[in-house]
């Protein structure tokens, strides 16, 4: 029988050890690419989601901006005793969450950034109270009196209107911070 040189034995092992490094280098690399382009992936989605959000606010904001003064005049022509009409529509929608949502409940939320991560809870939960409003107002809707007297039942709208738009135009801010210069752009 030959003898193995210790040279060649020491050659052999080595090769193995680096083809086994290698070969777990490589995997830890793919692993992070993968978690890489799936925290891209969920940061794009919020960020178009609040885009979205941030449009369909400005819309409300200046829809009811218009209803609010429109009520006002109403109001004031219906006490004068000059004007019967007390029509009016109010924009009411819900905010999209399920980008966030669906950020929360994966794995991926554990990998964005820690900023990053709190920026878009900070927006969310501004979001919440908008959504908290707008159920609020949906009940104060469905339980309101219908023997009410209709200028009475204006006036609540009104408050409701104003205190609407107030949250709205938080929520526009939140937005409009979240996707400014400082926010979130600049992590994409």
């Amino acid at each position: 029988m030959s003898k193995l040189k210790p040279s060649k034995v020491i050659l052999e092992i080595t090769s193995i050890v680096f083809a086994v490094l290698l070969a777990l280098g490589l995997d830890a690399w793919q692993e992070r690419r993968k978690d890489h382009q799936a925290v891209q992936a969920i940061t794009e989605d919020i960020i178009t989601e609040v885009r979205q959000n941030l449009r369909a606010a400005q819309t409300i904001f200046a829809a009811n901006t218009l209803t609010a003064d429109s009520l006002r005049h109403k109001i004031a022509a219906y006490e004068s005793g000059a004007s019967r009409d007390l029509s009016s529509t109010l924009l009411v929608t819900d905010a999209s969450d399920i980008a966030w949502r669906t950020a929360n409940t994966s794995q991926v939320a554990r990998l964005l950034d820690r900023d990053l991560l709190f920026a878009f809870e900070r927006t969310y939960k501004e979001q919440a109270l908008y959504d908290a409003l707008v159920q609020n107002y949906r009940a104060f809707q469905v339980s309101m009196d219908p023997d009410m007297d209709q200028l009475k039942r204006v006036k609540y709208r009104l408050t409701y209107l104003r205190r609407m738009n107030a949250r709205v135009e938080e929520l526009i801010q939140a937005y409009e911070t979240l996707l400014g210069e400082d926010g979130v752009e600049n992590e994409t």
